[in-house]
């Protein structure tokens, strides 16, 4: 088994398991985010998204495989640092490859023709090579350590999380245990399938747990009220168009349910409104609610 480098400016790690690390920014703030660095005999990186480290990571070590978890820039924007084969899963892999799928994704292109801004140069997207397209329940052998793939949609339509079996740990990426989240603010997201995603996890009997955004370990409480979250938010709503019907649109920019403070308006009011949209359709499934001529009643 590779040896981890001792030290590399910029990076903090911590060992979750023989030859498996998890690394962040020594100041993390979003949007970098946490990764993994598996020294086998396969040296691999779960997730680019700690920034300029990385390329110094990069000439330490001889990465063979970047894993990306999922096609989101703060955790690929980094790919471009490691001469390595880039594996996603095969839903995730069109929008990593090209900024036109990236677009239609996330509903950027929507964004771009209301405000007139370049989202991809916002959000420094960078489009990547995918060389391996990754399946559910596929499992990786880098050596000692394997490591099984665990679709996880919701989030994005390829997210997936990754079980390192001999270990026993359990990698979440964005189902990330933040405050800012459950996530579900672009297009191609979807709310019931990150519930379902968030139920799975929870039934594998992992010893311990980190994601993609907080640096540390996690504790298996936090999930459960993480996904109670999205029937917190299916009530919040409920409740606001009991009070007053109203289209999402509205709602969203009268109510902000979700992010009062906006902290990156172009993004989050659109994040606001796309996840309202989401909710409200949860709603009217659950027959929680109906949709006349696009204002919402509660039933």
């Amino acid at each position: 088994m590779r040896r981890r480098p001792d030290h590399i400016k910029g990076l903090r790690f911590l060992e979750v398991a023989p030859g498996v690390s998890l690394f962040s920014p020594e100041r993390p703030s979003f949007p970098l985010g946490t990764g993994l660095l598996v020294m086998d005999d396969v040296t691999v990186v779960v997730d680019t998204g700690a920034g300029e480290a990385l390329a110094e990571l990069a000439r330490a070590v001889h990465v063979d495989l970047v894993l990306n978890t999922h096609f989101h820039p703060d955790h690929t924007r980094g790919n471009r640092y490691f001469d390595a084969k880039v594996a996603c899963h095969r839903l995730d892999a069109p929008p990593l490859r090209d900024l036109k799928s990236f677009k239609e994704y996330t509903g950027f292109d929507e964004v771009e023709a209301e405000a007139g801004v370049d989202v991809p140069a916002m959000v420094d997207f960078r489009t990547s090579r995918v060389d391996l397209e990754l399946e559910d329940g596929e499992v990786l052998d880098f050596g000692r350590t394997k490591c099984r793939v665990i679709h996880t949609p919701g989030h994005s339509p390829g997210h997936v999380a990754l079980h390192f079996l001999e270990a026993d740990f359990l990698f979440l990426a964005d189902i990330d245990l933040t405050s800012f989240g459950p996530w579900y603010g672009h297009r191609c997201c979807d709310v019931d399938a990150f519930l379902e995603s968030m139920n799975r996890v929870l039934e594998v009997p992992a010893r311990a747990l980190a994601t993609g955004h907080r640096g540390a370990l996690c504790e298996r409480e936090r999930l459960v009220a993480y996904r109670d979250e999205i029937y917190r938010r299916d009530e919040l709503l409920l409740d606001m168009i009991r009070e007053r019907p109203r289209d999402p649109a509205t709602l969203a920019q009268e109510e902000e349910p979700f992010y009062p403070a906006h902290p990156f308006p172009v993004l989050t009011r659109y994040f606001e409104r796309v996840m309202v949209e989401k909710h409200l359709g949860r709603l009217v499934r659950l027959g929680l609610a109906r949709e006349e001529d696009g204002v919402f009643y509660a039933s």
